[in-house]
């Protein structure tokens, strides 16, 4: 049985805008950590996981374990439909 969380966030809010600089550059600290002892992979499980501001952040670990992947996407209006 696969354990998921499932989360709401508006990325059209200001707030959400706000602290999306901070978002990606904690991520970014904290998959450097993690990726110590869990590897990780972009959300296609090939390069490195994706950290951008204007693309927003996915990544996948790079074990074939039938896993989902994590995507967040960027603030309005860097979002891609």
């Amino acid at each position: 049985m696969a354990y998921t969380h499932y989360w709401r966030y508006q990325p059209d809010a200001p707030a959400y805008a706000q602290a999306w600089p901070s978002l990606v550059l904690d991520t970014a600290r904290i998959l450097t950590e993690v990726h110590r002892t869990v590897p990780l992979a972009g959300p296609d499980r090939t390069g490195p996981p994706l950290l951008d501001l204007n693309s927003g952040v996915a990544f996948t670990s790079a074990l074939d374990i039938g896993c989902d992947g994590f995507l967040l996407q960027p603030p309005a209006p860097h979002r891609r439909r």
